[in-house]
């Protein structure tokens, strides 16, 4: 992935990219946080049992 978007961080293949982004929008993307429209709150750390999918090494 190659792109950023800049309002809510998540990250995008640049071809994502709206092709006419609204005057308004905060954001070329549209797909993550609605050009800026949705804001959630940022995990710390994932809950468990996520959060071993994110550390985890094993064979599985």
């Amino acid at each position: 992935m190659n792109g950023r978007c800049p309002t809510c961080g998540a990250l995008h293949w640049v071809a994502e990219q709206v092709l006419h982004p609204s005057k308004n929008s905060r954001s070329p993307y549209g797909m993550c946080c609605n050009h800026g429209m949705v804001a959630l709150q940022r995990l710390e750390e994932p809950p468990e049992p996520l959060h071993c999918f994110f550390v985890g090494n094993d064979a599985q």
